[in-house]
């Protein structure tokens, strides 16, 4: 066989064509994911785009990279089983050519890298990979948003036991609704959402109150008892407390008061502190969609693509009415599994959930401490122990009903 005809083998097998002495830049590229690839794959030498003497990639691991990259979620239609009819106007769902793709989906680059990348790949008609099934991350969306119907519902307090008609379980890109929660945890793994918040790291806690009242120990700006927690919250249900805080003390003023109170209130404010680092998984996070060319991230697309509606519902505001009770299960219920039954790699249980304040964007959380897990300052610590008063202070809240009032006339 002839160097020639066994290069245009290796080409077709490969499903691209080499190009001979180009080198890129970072500078000639925009999209992150592939920056990320050049970066890590660079030598120093002379573009070939812009000429620039600096560190620079390949083109043929550039190509292969976006090749394997662009192959993790879309396919040639012969090979994912797509029909195509003759009488029936030819493909049976969606294809596009590799310039259309690339345009499309492609890495945002010069226009000559661009051209390069597009000639080299080969021009075959695309479709998504498994264009008969759903895309993993609809699969969790649509697993998350049954659960929630469920549990609301048809079965609440054995809802992992009861037999859920609504389940089809011969449909490979459907989950059982109840499967939600252990894939939860295995996302958090995924995305690496198991944090730490240190030991000294000061959380806020506000109680509204008339301006009379004097509150000034733990016991009284901690959780109530538990014969107290008579309010369903977005974490806990009635009968169960939680500590609900955040990091700055605007954020826990505004989760907790509602300016229809009128001004003639005041927010006492702790200034609390964990005793040990506490174990929290961290819904606070920016769930962006990585880029596709991201060498470190694009085979967990789906997952942050998921991420970012589950948080979403998981924080949306619900309105304080007798429906809370319901509404609020699906988060009740996620809440008491990462208490519960979640295991931390190295086999600790978690001790709180950060996650985006309603009002303020900012970071909120909910710590699993009951009245007993927070102590006063110079107090001796148990077991049970999570959290210290460090100091106490009354906020005047005519401002944040001014604030209010602004809102509306804008």
């Amino acid at each position: 066989m002839g160097g020639v005809k066994r290069m245009m083998e290796e080409d077709m097998e490969r499903g691209f064509s080499r190009v001979e002495d180009t080198f890129v830049c970072l500078r000639c590229v925009e999209d992150d994911g592939l920056k990320a690839f050049i970066k890590d794959n660079s030598v120093r030498g002379t573009c070939s785009y812009c000429d620039g003497s600096r560190r620079v990639a390949d083109m043929n691991d550039v190509i292969e990279h976006v090749f394997n990259s662009l192959s993790l979620e879309w396919g040639e239609a012969t090979y994912e089983g797509l029909a195509y009819e003759t009488r029936e106007g030819g493909w049976q769902g969606r294809v596009c050519g590799t310039w259309e793709l690339l345009y499309c989906h492609g890495p945002e680059c010069s226009e000559e890298v661009f051209d390069t990348i597009a000639g080299s790949i080969h021009d075959v008609a695309w479709c998504e990979r498994d264009p008969y099934s759903l895309p993993i991350d609809r699969t969790l969306v649509y697993g998350w948003q049954s659960f929630s119907h469920f549990i609301i519902h048809t079965a609440r307090f054995v809802f992992y036991k009861a037999v859920n008609t609504s389940y089809a379980a011969d449909q490979h890109d459907e989950m059982n609704p109840v499967d939600i929660l252990e894939t939860l945890g295995s996302v958090a793994k995924k995305l690496d959402l198991i944090d730490a918040v240190p030991t000294g790291q000061s959380v806020f806690r506000v109680r509204i109150v008339d301006p009379e009242v004097h509150l000034s120990r733990a016991s009284e700006l901690g959780p109530p008892p538990a014969a107290h927690a008579n309010m369903p919250n977005r974490m806990s249900p009635v009968g169960i407390p939680m500590f609900y805080g955040a990091f700055d003390q605007d954020t826990a003023i505004r989760e907790t008061y509602d300016p229809a109170e009128g001004a003639l209130k005041k927010a006492v404010t702790g200034e609390f502190s964990p005793i040990r680092d506490l174990r929290v998984v961290d819904l606070s996070r920016s769930f962006y969609v990585p880029s596709l060319f991201d060498p470190a991230l694009q085979t967990l697309r789906p997952y942050f693509s998921f991420m970012c509606d589950f948080v979403e519902d998981f924080t949306k505001p619900i309105e304080r009415s007798d429906r809370a009770h319901a509404d609020y299960v699906p988060t009740q219920v996620v809440t008491e599994y990462f208490r519960h039954v979640y295991r931390t790699d190295d086999d600790h249980q978690i001790d709180g959930i950060i996650y985006p304040s309603s009002k303020t964007g900012n970071k909120a959380i909910v710590i699993f401490a009951d009245a007993s897990g927070c102590i006063d300052a110079g107090d001796t610590s148990s077991d049970r122990t999570l959290l210290r008063l460090d100091r106490a202070f009354d906020v005047d809240l005519a401002d944040f009903a001014a604030d209010k009032d602004n809102d509306e006339i804008f």
